[in-house]
């Protein structure tokens, strides 16, 4: 009986000689720690080229946007800068010694006295001539360099009984250092309001 059950004990193996608990065994590469090895691993390496490549970009593209930052900052201070010359350039009342477009008119008092041969219609015998000194103002709503000149010229209808028209006030506006133009009425009295006037003998002296 000892040698039956000896002899049986072969057959009852599974072939091979593998033993029976290994058959059962999952196949290899679906156990959880090799799925828990592998993916993660594949992962890091993704991830780990996608961040060398940003760093990358980064350093490429750093001086390139230092560069912008710092042009636009110059363009923006240049705009500023011009946007206050323009400013104080047209809000200041003083006499400023240059304007660029409207230089100071050195040549004012000739310029006048030309312009009144033109003006008046007879520019001889005229009284209390005064001037005052170039000012940059508004003169007719815009702002140039403007001389005050006060007169009394000779009345346009001397028949009436008036021999003088009475004293009166024009601003006469320089346009880029040259006369242009006579302003007269509420316009020359809001631009001559408060300045100061002295003696104009040459106008008193002026002949047809």
């Amino acid at each position: 009986m000892y040698a039956v059950i000896c002899s049986r004990g072969p057959w009852l193996s599974p072939p091979g000689g593998a033993r029976r608990d290994s058959a059962l065994s999952p196949p290899r590469g679906l156990h959880d720690n090799s799925v828990g090895t592998d993916v993660p691993g594949f992962l890091t390496g993704f991830l780990r080229g996608f961040l060398r490549t940003e760093v990358s970009r980064r350093r490429l593209l750093s001086p390139l946007i230092g560069i912008l930052l710092v042009g636009i900052l110059l363009v923006g201070m240049t705009l500023v800068l011009g946007a206050c010359a323009h400013h104080h350039h047209h809000d200041d009342d003083a006499t400023p010694t240059d304007t660029g477009l409207d230089p100071y008119p050195a040549n004012y008092k000739s310029d006048i006295l030309a312009a009144m041969h033109a003006y008046l219609n007879d520019p001889t015998g005229i009284r209390d001539a005064a001037i005052a000194e170039p000012a940059f103002k508004a003169a007719g709503g815009v702002k140039h360099y403007v001389v005050c000149v006060r007169y009394n010229a000779k009345s346009l209808s001397p028949n009436a009984g008036k021999e003088y028209a009475g004293v009166k006030d024009s601003a006469a506006v320089f346009i880029a250092g040259r006369f242009d133009h006579f302003v007269e009425a509420a316009a020359a009295a809001e631009s001559c309001a408060g300045v100061t006037y002295t003696p104009f003998p040459e106008l008193e002296k002026l002949s047809r």
